[in-house]
Order: C-alpha cells, then structure tokens, then sequence
C-alpha cells in the first residue's frame, strides 16, 4: 500500500473528526446534512476497501503473530472466534457458530472448501509411529496454516492473486520427532481471497508403538551343540514362547536376550509371542539337528625311517560306516587301529558316513632314509 492511499486516508479521518466536532445546532444546516452524507458514502467506500484488500494481507500476520505470540491480534465484527491453547484467533466458516466450527467441506457463502485431509503415519523400524505427513485438497484457498496442538507449526500462500474459483489446491507437512504414546490435535486455518479466516474440524492422530519383535536362531545345529536363539522385545507388556518350548520370556531391548536348549535328532520351531497396548506381534524360529559322525584320527609316529611303522588310530561317534584309503579298507566305525608302513611319505584320509552325511579327517606318514656310508679309497 502505497503512501498516496495512507494520504487520502488521513485526509478523510480529518475531515470525519472535523464533522464529528461541529455542534449540533450547526449539523441541521441543510449544507452540513449534505456534507454528512458525502462523508459517509466516502467512510463506506474506505471501509470496502479496507476488508477486501487490507484484511488479505494481514490475515497471514494474524496467523503468524498469534500462533508465535499467543494473542488475538484483531478483531471482526461478525465473525465467530475460536480461541486454540496459544490465544491465536481461528474463525469459524459456520453461519450460527456452533462449538467446533462445523464439519468439513464449505461453510458460509464464499468460505474456502475443504475437500479432504489425512494423516499417515511415519513410522521408525516398522513400529513406532513418530510422525505424520499431514496431507490436505481444498478449494478457494490462498493462504494457510497447519497447528498442533493449538501451536503454529507451518503456513503458505497458495496463490497471492485471486483466482477464478473454483480454484484448487493440494498441499502436506511432515512433522516428525513426535513424542511417543500420544494424541495430537491438528487444526488447519484457510484464508479467503477477501482475507477472512476459516477453522475446520480437527484431526487427532496417535503415535502408538506396536509390538516389535527380533528373533534369532541357527537353520542347522549339529548334535549335541545346544541351540542358542537370541532376541529383544519392545513395546511388550508379556512376551510368551511356545511350539518346541514354553514359559515366559524376559523383554527388553538390547543387548539381546538368549537362552540355550538341548535337542535329539529332529526338526524344531520355536514361537516368541509378545503383546502390548497397541497390539501384538509373533516371531518363529525353524531349526534342525543333525547327527554327523564325530571321529578323532591320528598317526603315531608322524615321522619313520624305513623300515619303521607307524599306527593309526581313531575313535568315533554317531558313524555307521568308516573306511581308510591307501589300501587299508573298511575299518570299524566305532574305534580301532592300524599298522601302516608307507613307501613315501603318505596322507591317509578316514571317512565316515553317518544318518546325515559323511565327514573325513586326514593323517600323514613322512617317511625318511637311513643314509648309507660309503668307505672313500685314500
């Protein structure tokens, strides 16, 4: 606005507090009843001026200085004021001003319109829900802002022009860092093209913490190494195993938590179930033990000089079958030995077949010379 209209401005409240000053005797003067009415056709024309141009502008500050400053910063005639937590004023688009600004959509004649809003959940680890993208489409809407809780926490201008309606928009906010286990109250405030403010119904999202559950465990174990499972357990209130074990099982984040178990031969599955105020969660873990032969295998001495021997010998359990190469053959699958006296320096492999597979292990012979002296003619 520039300084010519605040000119023509002052000049015209001049002129009114001149009017207002002169006695009554004299305003029955035919002259000054039509001076009066020139001054109050003028006073209209300003007073349309002011609430189509200056209000549109200053309703972005009303927001803004509200929501930081907590006050009601102006006031309107006419208009139904909702006072949030900060003191920052919202306007109603309802007619009779009933509690709660109405439902959504339009309202009063020539009242923004707001034709949907949503908040969907921002969540960390696939738990937790520690924000929302608030995500809103409404219609003859050029300015707005987003409060928490009665707080300002965003505001834009859509359009700084006004726009043949009907004119839409679509536009969101990311607020993050939320606390955890609470509800929000989001309100959107939407300006008119004249400038006037208008409250729509709140949303009153919830960042819950669902039960989060990490469960761990081997595929294979080999008989009889115990099964470790290992896990951790959040946003639980009991946290219960079950299937191939039982009992309750101690929650908490990390480190993590563990137990070990002794299981025969078999396939097991082990369930983790935890349940929690939000809901609750099941994690299962599928381990399978095996029996492989387990064999000691040894030569003594490791080192001969022909035409020494050497012995091999070894112990094994859960073999049904055993066999040694380089020509010696089956040999018993529980324990035994055997007299060797190799050329060369030989490795002799031991091989075990068990109910799930064979196993070898490996022995070697070094074989040295006794040196041969020759006499040397002088």
């Amino acid at each position: 606005m520039n300084r010519l209209y605040y000119r023509f401005l002052s000049l015209i409240l001049i002129i009114a507090v001149i009017f207002l000053s002169v006695p009554q005797q004299a305003q029955a003067a035919p002259v000054v009843n039509v001076v009066a009415d020139v001054l109050e056709d003028i006073v209209d024309v300003v007073d349309t001026v002011i609430n189509t141009v200056v209000n549109f502008h200053l309703a972005i500050a009303e927001i803004a200085i509200g929501g930081i400053l907590g006050v009601d910063f102006l006031s309107r005639d006419g208009n139904c004021r909702l006072e949030n937590l900060s003191g920052a004023v919202l306007h109603t688009y309802d007619d009779e001003c009933e509690e709660g600004g109405g439902g959504g959509g339009g309202g009063a004649s020539g009242s923004p319109t707001l034709n949907s809003q949503t908040a969907t959940p921002i969540k960390q680890n696939d738990s937790c829900i520690v924000g929302f993208t608030l995500s809103y489409s409404v219609t003859d809407a050029y300015q707005y802002a987003i409060y928490r809780d009665g707080n300002l926490i965003t505001q834009a201008t859509l359009s700084s022009t006004v726009q043949p309606s009907p004119f839409n928009s679509s536009f969101s906010y990311d607020d993050i860092n939320l606390a955890p286990a609470t509800t929000y109250i989001y309100k959107l405030v939407l300006v008119s093209k004249d400038g006037q403010q208008f409250n729509y119904p709140e949303m009153n999202p919830y960042t819950e913490c669902s039960p989060h559950i990490v469960f761990n465990g081997p595929n294979i174990i080999e008989y009889p190494n115990p099964i470790t499972l290992s896990w951790i357990a959040e946003n639980v209130t009991s946290l219960i195993a079950s299937g191939d074990w039982s009992g309750s099982k101690e929650m908490g984040t990390y480190p993590y938590k563990s137990e070990s178990l002794s299981k025969p031969r078999g396939t097991y599955t082990f369930i983790l179930s935890g349940t929690g105020p939000s809901g609750s969660a099941s994690k299962q873990v599928t381990v399978q033990v095996i029996k492989i032969p387990r064999c000691t295998f040894a030569a003594d001495p490791t080192s001969i000089i022909l035409p020494q021997t050497s012995v091999l010998s070894w112990s094994c359990s859960y073999a049904d079958t055993c066999s040694i190469d380089q020509g010696v053959g089956s040999v018993n699958s529980i324990s035994g030995s055997e007299e060797v006296r190799p050329s060369a320096t030989t490795t002799y492999t031991l091989a075990c077949d068990g109910l799930d597979g064979e196993r070898t292990w490996q022995s070697t012979v070094n074989v040295g010379f006794t040196p041969i002296l020759r006499e040397v003619a002088p």
